[in-house]
């Protein structure tokens, strides 16, 4: 009953949905601080490699 396999969602809004969220984070982070507006890309691939690990190996245990 996961949302996006039984078609409640469409793959089309679940990318809007990431590139809203992606941007919204690297907006908070740029009215934060310099520092933080500089690390975000640093965040967001970290962010998006966790998920990716955690869905197909064990390396999100590191």
């Amino acid at each position: 009953m996961r949302a996006i396999p039984s078609g409640h969602l469409k793959k089309w809004e679940t990318w809007i949905f990431t590139i809203v969220s992606a941007s919204l984070l690297v907006l908070a982070a740029f009215k934060l601080n310099p520092l933080a507006f500089r690390l975000s890309p640093l965040a967001l691939v970290v962010i998006m490699l966790y998920s990716y690990t955690k869905r197909f190996t064990s390396l999100s245990h590191f």
